[in-house]
């Protein structure tokens, strides 16, 4: 069962919570937060967060500051490192009344997030997934110069992100309905850009020290984000604690892509954090 409510935050800004919440009656072992991507919001992991209620984790997601239904100037940070307060006060707070830590999953630029908030100590889960995480990303010279010059002189105008939506996923019904979301905007400030490129690269240096048992499940032909970075993250990560999965042929959201392939994926994640439930 879903329920949602606002929570407010130190600097008065609303952020909009959902959870998918498991009756009383049934077998609870755990918990677990999403964190969406770039210009999209929690009302899109409705499906996920079935999935997870299946094995028994209650859901928290939330719509990050300037997206959704959250406060916030659309694409926005005010400042640097906002975002993942936003996210380390939602986790502690739905995992206050939780018997165990909850595990934490990010997508795309959430995936970047989530990585930083484990990397700086902001949180410590019971464990990390990652989808399609954007951990680096090979903008033109003509980008590089924008964000450049843009970070400096006007940080915080937001401009079109540009992602290549026709590729998110192989369901075109997926990419309508994300076209036609009236909650999804394509906004993103070069402060904002700046931040996950630089979170990004200090996750991927920060990797070699991981202590956090963590999944990573990549799309292998990603338009939106550089899965060389989720590759690169891996290669660092001590191998005991790190698992990934590389769907060769997938787009960007792997959880919305066609339905045979999605299965595979909600396998992968489900048989994952199982294992992670049974130590």
């Amino acid at each position: 069962m879903m329920q949602s409510k606002f929570i407010t935050i130190s600097d008065k800004t609303e952020l909009f919570v959902r959870e998918w919440l498991l009756p009383d009656a049934a077998e609870k072992r755990g918990s677990i937060l999403i964190i969406h991507g770039l210009g999209e919001h929690s009302g899109r992991y409705d499906e996920l967060a079935d999935i997870l209620n299946e094995i028994g984790l209650e859901v928290c997601s939330y719509d990050q500051r300037g997206h959704g239904k959250s406060g916030g100037e659309r694409g926005s940070i005010p400042y640097r490192d906002v975002l993942l307060d936003d996210a380390k006060f939602v986790f502690d707070n739905f995992a206050k009344d939780k018997a165990e830590t909850p595990f934490l999953l990010g997508h795309s630029m959430g995936g970047g997030i989530a990585a930083s908030l484990v990397a700086r100590k902001f949180i410590e889960p019971r464990g990390l997934v990652m989808s399609s995480p954007a951990l680096t990303a090979k903008p033109t010279l003509i980008q590089k110069m924008q964000l450049n010059i843009g970070g400096f002189l006007t940080p915080n105008l937001a401009v079109a992100n540009n992602l290549a939506i026709d590729f998110l996923s192989h369901d075109k019904q997926i990419v309508e309905d994300y076209q036609n979301d009236s909650l999804v905007h394509n906004k993103i400030t070069p402060r904002l850009a700046k931040f996950v490129l630089d979170e990004g690269k200090s996750s991927i240096a920060a990797a070699k020290n991981w202590t956090i048992p963590t999944l990573l499940l990549v799309a292998g032909d990603d338009r939106l984000v550089d899965a060389d970075g989720a590759k690169q993250f891996y290669a660092n990560l001590p191998k005991e604690i790190a698992e990934m999965h590389f769907y060769e042929n997938l787009y960007h959201e792997i959880f919305n892509e066609s339905r045979k392939e999605r299965e595979k994926v909600y396998n992968d994640l489900k048989n994952w954090l199982l294992q992670q439930i049974k130590r």
